[in-house]
């Protein structure tokens, strides 16, 4: 399959069982509102709400595995040639696969958080050397001091910007094909880290195969994001006179993990298994 005949199946998928949809946007919302509220009990820390932190960290995390182990099965079902969404069924494995696919994501984010500090740490100890010298700068006019400072925070800030996002791409292909080949391979988790066959699987698919599918999939993927958020900011400038800015907030973040996160994250699966199985 192309790049275009993947897009339109992957955006159709979902429809396959709109109502399954809202059920895995139903975990999402339960993760996502246990996770808000965890944070604000942990920030507003008190004897009362201490006792509430194992229950919305146990409902979170059995949310947000349940949520995953139903995209890894969309991701396996998709390998295995379903043309229509799985079921939600076998809920300890599923369970358990979302457990896997938690722990490969947490793997592969810690080199993307070290180069994220190296990158943050050189920049400081740039600043911090300009900052040492500028005394010896004073002599220079201060419409050039101020051109040099700038110019040089501005330049700095881009290349950290620039290589900072390249490295994340790069981790989230190899995250995204590490996934596929564990869902490939039964589901082992050892086969998310077999970097030979992932290797083998990428020359196969084709670096320039690759590279169009994650441009076109993920530009679509925020496009229609993006396009969520204006229509439910809108919504939101409508229902906020009837029911205040909090409620509001709330029912939009409600509306968009229910029905918008969801069908993206069966979308973005869908298509990486069409890719995988070239």
């Amino acid at each position: 399959m192309n790049a275009r005949e993947i897009v339109k199946d992957a955006l159709l998928y979902p429809f396959s069982d709109w109502k399954k949809i809202i059920v895995l946007g139903i975990f999402g919302v339960i993760a996502t509102l246990s996770i808000n509220e965890l944070i604000g009990t942990v920030y507003f820390l008190d004897n009362t709400t201490a006792l509430s932190i194992p229950v919305l960290t146990i409902i979170g995390l059995l949310s947000i595995f349940i949520e995953r182990g139903y995209q890894f099965r969309i991701l396996k079902s998709s390998l295995n040639s379903m043309i229509e969404l799985p079921k939600f069924n076998s809920w300890i494995c599923m369970f358990k696969d979302g457990i896997k696919l938690s722990i490969v994501t947490v793997v592969y984010l810690i080199p993307f958080i070290l180069i994220y500090y190296v990158f943050k740490s050189s920049f400081i100890a740039i600043l911090q050397l300009m900052f040492n010298n500028l005394p010896s700068l004073v002599f220079s006019t201060i419409i050039h001091l101020k051109l040099t400072f700038f110019t040089t925070i501005g330049i700095l800030h881009l290349i950290e910007f620039f290589t900072l996002f390249l490295f994340m791409n790069v981790i989230l292909i190899m995250f995204l094909i590490s996934i596929a080949n564990m869902a490939n391979n039964n589901g082992k988790l050892a086969a998310a880290f077999k970097f030979r066959q992932i290797s083998n699987k990428l020359s196969s698919v084709g670096w320039k195969n690759l590279i169009i599918w994650y441009v076109v999939i993920e530009s679509i993927y925020l496009i229609i994001l993006s396009i969520s958020g204006i229509i439910l900011k809108e919504i939101l400038h409508l229902i906020s006179p009837n029911v205040g800015t909090g409620l509001g907030y709330l029912i939009i973040t409600i509306l968009l993990s229910l029905i918008v996160i969801s069908y993206l994250s069966m979308y973005l699966y869908r298509s990486l298994a069409l890719l995988f199985f070239k």
